[in-house]
């Protein structure tokens, strides 16, 4: 009778025969695990190119992938027979395929960083200077892998990762990150991941940049009502008034509101409105216009400028 381990595995060595290449490597990742090395969860500031040890990390990974044929194959030995889970890639399109995978696995760490970029906006104190700041880290980061790599008379493992993870970060600008048809290493899967995410998190965050601008310049944009109440703290209405009044135009309510509207950068679609409002303060009946925020939001404004 056989034990119930092998029984599994023959159960899975019948399954794994029965589908075909892209479902075999998903197969494989989910039983075995395709990553057979330890990666960080993600470093697109290239922090190990001044730090020896993770760099001598990386290149005995390297090495251990150039000498072992067997990362991608999984044996196991029954009574009866060798039973073998093969993923190794015998065709371009496989290859092509398999560097996909690995490479999305390496990608799925964009939600690490957007997760901890969202925790870090909720407990700024100013969203756009922390977006600056963090684009001005990861600018200087390309320029100065861009700097070191032009450099001439290095050809370190150091310079050939930085070269790789660079790679990665142009793919992206350039639109051709899925073209690898040569079978890669997993280290240059890695770093290769890494320049993507670096030049799409630097995109995420000037796409963000600009949302938290446009916004502030929204929020500084007064309504209607504000601006009215704006030009009455400033003794503008009252001026208008007098001077329509020592004119002697009659009916000059409707060209004050139009002078406003001209002064406001108000549509003139807003003119009965601006009517009304106006009627409303010459009749006392402007309570909703004068409220206590209105009148403190107005006030807050004119202290900038130390006219309260």
């Amino acid at each position: 009778m056989q034990k119930p381990e092998t029984e599994h595995i023959s159960m899975l060595s019948k399954e794994f025969a029965k589908i075909d290449y892209q479902q075999k490597v998903q197969f494989f990742d989910r039983e075995f695990g395709i990553v057979p090395f330890q990666f960080p969860e993600y470093d697109i500031e290239a922090s190990w190119y001044r730090n020896e040890l993770k760099t001598s990390q990386f290149t005995d990974i390297f090495h251990q992938d150039n000498r072992e044929n067997n990362l991608l194959q999984k044996n196991f030995q029954t009574e009866k027979e060798m039973l073998s889970f093969d993923i190794r890639p015998l065709s371009k399109l496989e290859r092509i395929y398999l560097n996909r995978y690995i490479l999305q696995k390496f990608l799925d760490a964009r939600q690490i960083i957007n997760d901890q970029v969202k925790k870090d906006l909720e407990a700024a104190t100013d969203e756009i200077k922390y977006l600056e700041a963090r684009i001005d880290t990861l600018a200087t980061v390309v320029n100065w892998t861009k700097h070191t790599l032009e450099q001439p008379g290095k050809s370190s493992f150091r310079i050939k990762f930085l070269t790789i993870f660079y790679n990665g970060f142009k793919a992206y600008n350039y639109g051709n990150d899925n073209v690898i048809t040569i079978r890669r290493k997993f280290l240059e899967l890695f770093l290769y991941a890494q320049g993507l995410l670096l030049a799409e998190h630097l995109a995420d965050l000037q796409k963000a940049l600009e949302k938290y601008k446009d916004e502030k310049e929204t929020k500084s944009d007064l309504s209607l009502p504000l601006k009215i109440v704006l030009l009455k703290e400033l003794g503008i209405i009252e001026t208008l008034k007098q001077k329509f009044k020592q004119k002697h135009v009659e009916g000059y309510q409707n060209h004050l509101a139009d002078l406003i509207c001209l002064i406001t950068s108000e549509s003139r679609k807003n003119h009965k409105s601006v009517l009304d409002y106006i009627t409303a303060l010459e009749t006392g009946t402007s309570t909703d216009l004068l409220s206590p925020y209105n009148i403190n939001t107005i006030k807050e404004e004119l202290e900038k400028y130390q006219l309260a």
